[in-house]
């Protein structure tokens, strides 16, 4: 490894534990075939592939700063493979402009640590010519400079005319700005370059490299591109940094280990995102073994593909399942997606008996009342539900949604599944009785931030 590699991974540990982590993860490899530099994933883990010459040109600093760029990438999930109709150059071009930018307005804070001083900490730094998120995009976003690579790629599709002329600049380096009280302002970039930044494709379509109208290479990485299946992998590896880091109390003090760890432990929607799918094998893993039987008239097709011909499975009596419907004021649901629930649950009529019920302030079983459900007298009642009949569900006018009716008294003792449809603003949540067989059914907006203590999420999509 180049000599200024080890000097800069040595000063790494003081600077940014968290970033000291993430590059010990990391194998560094000199390669001719890269101008500059490139962070790369593989089945074996991230690569770090450099031209011998590249460290030569920079310093120490400005080294940091590269590794604190790529590493960015890693952490945001940036997929530079294009993504289905959209511009590849574009796309790669805006993901390094938010990526510089963001570095650069945050320099003075980028390494800091909860209990220090700024003006102790160090200054991340880039090389010049970096591409910037150009001006006219803040003014026409009214001074917004949080904006994500997407919107700066629309912005930069519809402005095809613009020359992409603001860069770094490390003599900058005392400019500091505190974004949360003031807009930024970005007169300071506006110094004169004689050339426009190019986004091009490397060795054919390997990936996407950056240069200046007169095809000098920038100072950037390569963008490479990878494959889906290494995804997992990612996702993986970045789970063991996280667990590294949040071991070390210095690691933990640092914002940007705090700002990092939140977004990756962000709730992921299942992988499975069928919905009809999700709800037959919740179906099939929680229904009563009482409910089935074996017999030799139907064979088991597990097995029968190799020439055994075992006893099948079939229901003794007609399983019944438990929906639960959110009929509060504060269900965000749109009727399309209570449609799109019922649907589903309309698919399992004839198989399973599915009954009804509703939960507002208190739970009740429905009974008809013109173009509308109301509360049936007899709580012990059962509603069976028929096909069409997610048209009389109605919102209520009160706002409040208390499930403790619901699995503290009316799910007492039973052992069929439970489906609850509702929006997750769920009052008393942490008060409820655990039934785990518990399906939670939520708008895909909704169901990414909701932990229910049982039971499992899955998104109406």
């Amino acid at each position: 490894m180049h000599a200024k590699w080890e000097t800069v991974l040595s000063e790494l540990w003081v600077k940014s534990r968290f970033t000291s982590y993430f590059y010990q993860s990391v194998n560094f490899e000199a390669d001719e075939t890269v101008p500059t530099l490139s962070l790369a994933a593989t089945e074996a883990g991230f690569v770090l592939r450099y031209n011998d010459a590249f460290p030569d040109a920079f310093s120490l600093d400005e080294l940091t700063g590269l590794l604190a760029h790529e590493m960015m990438h890693v952490m945001l999930n940036h997929n530079h493979r294009v993504t289905p109709g959209k511009d590849v150059l574009l796309q790669n071009l805006a993901q390094d402009m938010v990526i510089n930018s963001y570095i650069l307005e945050n320099r003075a804070r980028f390494f800091s640590r909860a209990g220090r001083d700024l003006r102790d900490e160090p200054e991340v730094i880039l090389p010049n010519g970096l591409p910037l998120v150009p001006d006219r995009f803040y003014a026409e976003s009214n001074g917004r400079y949080d904006a994500t690579w997407e919107e700066v790629y629309e912005w930069l599709e519809a402005n095809q005319e613009e020359k992409i002329t603001h860069v770094t600049d490390k003599s900058q380096n005392n400019y500091r700005i505190d974004s949360r009280f003031e807009v930024p302002d970005f007169s300071f970039r506006q110094k004169p370059v004689n050339d426009e930044i190019i986004a091009d494709f490397f060795n054919d379509s390997d990936g996407v490299i950056f240069k200046s109208a007169s095809d000098r290479e920038l100072p950037a990485g390569v963008h490479f591109f990878r494959e889906k299946t290494l995804d997992d992998t990612i996702d993986a590896l970045k789970k063991r940094i996280i667990s590294f880091a949040e071991r070390d109390e210095n690691s933990r003090a640092e914002r940007l280990y705090q700002e990092i760890s939140s977004l990756i432990s962000r709730i992921r929607p299942a992988k499975i995102k069928n919905f009809n799918k999700v709800v037959k094998r919740f179906l099939n893993q929680v229904l009563c073994g009482d409910d089935w039987d074996f017999s030799a008239r139907r064979f088991n097709r597990r097995y029968f593909g190799e020439g055994i011909y075992a006893p099948g499975r079939f229901y003794r009596r007609q399983p019944s399942l438990t929906v639960a419907v959110d009929v509060s004021g504060s269900m965000l649901a749109k009727p399309e997606t209570i449609e799109r629930a019922f649907g589903v649950i309309e698919s399992l009529l004839g198989r399973y008996a599915v009954h009804l019920i509703c939960i507002d302030e208190a739970v009740f079983v429905p009974q008809k009342s013109g173009d509308t459900f109301i509360a049936s007298k007899e709580t012990s009642d059962k509603y069976l539900y028929r096909r069409g009949d997610w048209r009389y569900i109605k919102t209520a006018a009160n706002a409040a949604t208390f499930f403790g009716p619901l699995f503290d008294t009316f799910m007492k003792d039973k052992k069929q599944p439970l489906i609850v449809i509702t929006d997750g603003e769920v009052y008393d949540m942490d008060r409820l009785t655990p039934y785990r067989h518990t399906l939670w059914a939520l708008p895909p907006e909704c169901s990414k931030s909701m932990k229910p203590p049982f039971g499992r999420v899955v998104a109406i999509d």
